[in-house]
């Protein structure tokens, strides 16, 4: 399980970084970037995010016998809180899942900046969970 876990965090630091760059317009007509001169990073650190994930992960509520992956996005607000959760992936038991563990962290985001300015960043972290 710890094993696991880590394998968890691995593909994480790997992949978190490695974000879109370019300008996403939601359907309130609001700017959403994600090519900025800041990029929004957890109040604790990428690494303290990726161990809660971990954390709040129920693998026992996830349905599978393979290698199964997901992406996970969200937006990163303005004033560090996350919105816009959402997980796309073959297993709809693990997506739901990925879901949660991202929604039960409370703690906030620091917000990417423009030119001193905090704006709302699109961010997108892949997961790969191996069952065999």
């Amino acid at each position: 399980m710890k094993k696991l876990i880590y394998l968890i965090a691995v593909i994480f630091s790997s992949l978190i970084f490695g974000q879109v760059k370019d300008t996403i317009i939601d359907g309130k007509k609001t700017v959403i970037y994600s090519s900025i001169e800041k990029e929004a990073v957890f109040s604790k650190g990428n690494a303290e995010f990726q161990r809660l994930i971990a954390e709040n992960f129920r693998l026992k509520k996830i349905r599978a016998n393979s290698l199964i992956t997901c992406e996970i996005k969200f937006i990163v607000e303005k004033d560090g809180t996350l919105s816009n959760i959402t997980a796309t992936g073959e297993n709809e038991s693990f997506n739901k899942e990925a879901i949660r563990a991202v929604t039960k962290i409370k703690e906030k985001w620091i917000p990417a900046t423009i030119n001193g300015q905090a704006v709302r960043e699109r961010f997108k972290i892949p997961l790969t969970i191996n069952f065999e």
